[in-house]
């Protein structure tokens, strides 16, 4: 575990072992991994935008997600489970945007990370 999300951090250097507040490596690993598929996403969007898309769905799951990990009050497994299992139903569909453009960049895999 790694984890330097919060002002609480050991030495604000970065906890290593559990959270000084409590969050533990599991939480953290998973919270890490929705950051990681949020930026992919967020290059998508940004991309649609370009070509005119911006999907009201994806902005607001986007906001949702990102919070689920900036408060320190979230630490349940389950949920960031649900909500990167969520990021994954634009996988597997595609969002709108992708039909309208081919992005310039390598699609993310989460998988791979």
């Amino acid at each position: 575990m790694f984890c330097y999300q919060c002002e609480q951090t050991a030495k604000g250097e970065g906890c290593t072992n559990v959270g000084v507040c409590g969050k533990q490596s599991d939480v953290a690993a998973l919270q890490d991994l929705l950051v990681y598929a949020l930026k992919g996403l967020a290059l998508h969007a940004v991309e649609g935008r370009k070509w005119g898309v911006n999907e009201r769905e994806v902005n607001v799951f986007t906001c949702e997600a990102i919070f689920a990990t900036l408060t320190n009050v979230n630490f349940d497994p389950d949920r960031i489970v649900q909500l990167i299992q969520h990021f994954y139903t634009w996988g597997s569909r595609g969002f709108a945007s992708a039909q309208v453009f081919r992005p310039s960049f390598p699609i993310m895999c989460l998988t791979c990370w």
